[in-house]
């Protein structure tokens, strides 16, 4: 037996169902729910399960799961677990290999032709057969429980309904839900891309307003929507916007609050800190006569002392913005809503970094 060995081996249970690479020295014997007793002679005396891959100590004849006995091995002296008598290793080449110990293919045998019933008896399967065979009924049991195709956190659908009634059923009345996970994925995926911006515009799109203001205004803690991250240039500082379509503080329900926050960027060690770029915010009208649009702007006045703008030690600073960006009423006039969509451009000057 070698140190560290890992190899494709099956482990009996609902959750796995083919081979995979498994360490050994993690398995122990099999947990199988055996149809008859088992006798004590097929029995670890270590982990107290059905033998996988056992092994006999050469002189005192007692036998182990080979994994349950690996680790004593690595620690000389070895002693049996049972009366203490020495086990022995010695080197062939690179590899240390145990003297007084060697595999027990007949024992193995007999414990894999016991019979065993189907991980999932309790799902009303009532396969039985060779424990031999197990991973095979596995991989084609029609009552072995999967997860919902949506990740919700049901897992106990089970197969042969999975694609049919259950799943359909389960999907129908937790609809909501599922919309809810998949917005928030959505949100996630955006927030882990990263957009340059070569002229210091960053232009954010945010669709399906009507629903996403709906759920702001409905759900008692703040809901912020937060932009992928973007840098200002090339080697610019690192941004993010938020919004509160609700609002928050000062305008909360009355107003969309509009934030930027600085966070951890690649160039921050050439940047010059305190962060003292101009920043406007601007909320596009969407108007199809260009020359007839009315943008809102809202162009950044503050203390650039405070530690809103100093260079980032977490992932980002505090956000820094417009409480009062846009009423709520100002947002519903023009074209500012159209398709159910907003635009919303951050401009940030440029930073020299020569």
């Amino acid at each position: 037996m070698a140190d560290g060995l890992l190899v494709s081996s099956v482990n009996y249970s609902s959750s796995q169902t083919s081979a995979a690479p498994i360490n050994r020295l993690q398995m122990g014997g099999y947990d199988a729910d055996f149809v008859s007793p088992i006798s004590p002679d097929y029995l670890c005396p270590i982990c107290q399960l059905a033998f996988r891959d056992p092994v006999q100590t050469r002189d005192c004849g007692h036998r182990f799961c080979e994994s349950c006995l690996e680790p004593i091995l690595r620690k000389p002296p070895a002693f049996c677990p049972i009366d203490r008598r020495t086990l022995t290793r010695e080197k062939v080449g690179a590899i240390s290999l145990s003297i007084s110990v060697y595999p027990d293919r007949a024992c193995k045998r007999t414990v894999l032709s016991l019979v065993v019933k189907c991980c999932n008896s309790g799902n009303e399967c009532d396969w039985t057969g060779e424990l031999l065979n197990l991973p095979n009924h596995l991989e084609n049991c029609k009552r072995v429980p999967i997860k919902c195709i949506n990740n919700c956190g049901r897992t106990d659908i089970p197969r042969d309904q999975g694609r049919r009634n259950e799943m359909g059923k389960h999907v129908q009345e937790n609809m909501q839900a599922h919309l809810d996970l998949a917005r928030l994925r959505i949100r996630e995926l955006e927030q882990r891309q990263e957009y340059v911006c070569t002229n210091g515009k960053f232009l954010w799109k945010i669709s399906g307003y009507s629903q996403l203001f709906h759920q702001s205004a409905t759900k008692r803690e703040k809901e912020k929507l937060c932009s992928p991250p973007f840098y200002t240039g090339h080697y610019g500082y690192k941004l993010r916007a938020e919004a509160f379509l609700n609002g928050l503080g000062q305008g909360k329900g009355t107003h969309l609050s509009l934030y930027v926050v600085i966070m951890k960027g690649e160039y921050d060690a050439i940047l010059p800190w305190p962060f003292q770029q101009r920043v406007d915010f601007v909320l596009i009208d969407q108007d199809d006569e260009i020359s007839l649009r009315q943008n809102k702007v809202w162009k950044l006045s503050c203390d650039r002392d405070s530690d809103y703008f100093k260079r980032p030690n977490k992932i980002k600073s505090l956000g820094f913005g417009c409480p009062k960006f846009v009423s709520l009423d100002a947002l519903r006039t023009r074209h500012y809503i159209r398709d159910n969509t907003i635009f919303i451009r951050i401009d940030v000057e440029p930073v020299d970094v020569s």
